[in-house]
C-alpha cells in the first residue's frame, strides 16, 4: 500500500490540504469538530507525518551522525548506547554510518552527511585519518563535528578522550607493584593513534622501574584472530610473567592461547586490560581492568555536540574532554 498524504486526507473530507494540515497541528482558527474528524481520518488511513519535507521546510533535518570504524561486540555498542540515550533526550534522531578503517570511506560517509544537512557529526577517526583537513567542507558549512576515542593533532574540533599513555602507564606499572618482572604488551593496529600512545606507556612503565622495554616481547594485531595466533606463537618463545593487553579484542584472543599453552591465570601469569567493563566479567577468571566507559565517551560526546548545536558553546572555543579512568580489581591478577 501507497503511503497515505495529506491530500488522500483532504479528498475524504473534502476540504483543502491546508486545512487538514492547520487541524492536524491544532490551528486555533479550525474548530475542534473538524480537529476531531480530521484527526480519525488520519488514524483510520495510517497517516503519518513526512518528517523529512516537515525538517526540509523548517531548514533542518534533525539528524546526528554517528560515524566509527566498525560496530564489533567491544566498545562501541556502549558507545552507540550512550550516544542514543542523548540524542533521543534532546529529541534528535541518531544515523550510524561505519568507515571500516579506511579514509575513503570516511570521506564518503562526511559527503553524506553534508548532503543531508545533518545537524551534527559524531566521529572515531579510522585507522587511516592522520589528520583533519577532510572535516573542513563541514566546518565551512557550519555542521560542528565532536571527535573521539582516536586523537590527532588539532585545534579545530573539540574532542572526548581518555589519556592512553597515562592509562597504560598506570596498568603497567600496577602490574610490577604486583610483582611482575617480564611483562608482554598486546596492542591493535599500530598505525592508530591510541595503540601508539599505549605502546610509548607501556615502554616508559617498563624503562621507570628498571626494565629494558626494547626487550619486552609485544604484539601488535589488528583483530581478535590475529591477536591469538600471535600471543600463541609468543608463548612458545616466551614465558611472560604478566600481559597487558590494551583493549577487550585483544584480551580476548590472549585468554585462549594461555589456556592451550596450560598456563594458569593468575598463577602463573598476570593479565591487565584497558576494557569497556563488560567482557571482564564473562572471562575466567575475570579480568582485572581499567575501566574505559564506551558508555560515558558517548554520553559526554553527544552532550558536547548538541551544545554546539544549540549554540550553548559557542567558536572559537574548542576543548579536550579527558576522561578519568580507574582500576577494577578482579580475578586475573
Amino acid at each position: 500500500m501507497k503511503r497515505a498524504t495529506i491530500k488522500d486526507i483532504s479528498l475524504q473530507i473534502g476540504v483543502s490540504t491546508s486545512t487538514v494540515s492547520r487541524a492536524l497541528n491544532d490551528h486555533p482558527d479550525i474548530s475542534d469538530s473538524l480537529k476531531e474528524q480530521v484527526k480519525q481520518v488520519a488514524k483510520a488511513l495510517n497517516y503519518h507525518p513526512n518528517l523529512m519535507a516537515v525538517n526540509l521546510r523548517r531548514s533542518r533535518s534533525n539528524l546526528i551522525a554517528l560515524i566509527i570504524p566498525e560496530i564489533t561486540m567491544f566498545f562501541f555498542p556502549s558507545v552507540i548506547k550512550g550516544v542514543e540515550e542523548v540524542v533521543h533526550r534532546e529529541g534528535f534522531q541518531l544515523l550510524v554510518l561505519q568507515s571500516q578503517d579506511s579514509l575513503e570511506r570516511e570521506i564518503q560517509n562526511l559527503r553524506v552527511c553534508h548532503d543531508h544537512s545533518m545537524e551534527g557529526v559524531l566521529l572515531s577517526l579510522s585507522a587511516e585519518s592522520s589528520d583533519v583537513n577532510h572535516l573542513s567542507e563541514l566546518k565551512e558549512v557550519g555542521i560542528p563535528v565532536v571527535l573521539f576515542d582516536k586523537s590527532v593533532v588539532q585545534s579545530t574540533f573539540d574532542q572526548v578522550l581518555i589519556n592512553d599513555f597515562e592509562v597504560a602507564y598506570q596498568a603497567v606499572t600496577y602490574l610490577i607493584e604486583k610483582g611482575a618482572k617480564n611483562i608482554a604488551g598486546l596492542f591493535g593496529n599500530r598505525n592508530i593513534s591510541i595503540s601508539q600512545e599505549r605502546h610509548k606507556g607501556f615502554q616508559q612503565a617498563l624503562a621507570d622501574n628498571g626494565i629494558d622495554a626494547y626487550k619486552a616481547p609485544t604484539i601488535f594485531a589488528s583483530s581478535l584472530q590475529q591477536c591469538q595466533a600471535a600471543s600463541s606463537a609468543l608463548l612458545q618463545r616466551h614465558k611472560p610473567d604478566a600481559f597487558f593487553c590494551m583493549s577487550d579484542e585483544v584480551a580476548a584472543g590472549l585468554y585462549p592461547a594461555l589456556n592451550a599453552a596450560n598456563i594458569r591465570i593468575p598463577n602463573d601469569c598476570k593479565v591487565i586490560a584497558i576494557s569497556d567493563g563488560n567482557l571482564p566479567y564473562f572471562m575466567q577468571p575475570t579480568l582485572t581492568h581499567l575501566h574505559h566507559s564506551g558508555l560515558e565517551v558517548g554520553r559526554v560526546a553527544a552532550q558536547r555536540l548538541i551544545d554546539r548545536i544549540k549554540g550553548i558553546v559557542k567558536e572559537p572555543e574548542v576543548t579536550t574532554k579527558i576522561l578519568s579512568i580507574g582500576i577494577v580489581e578482579l580475578g586475573s591478577v
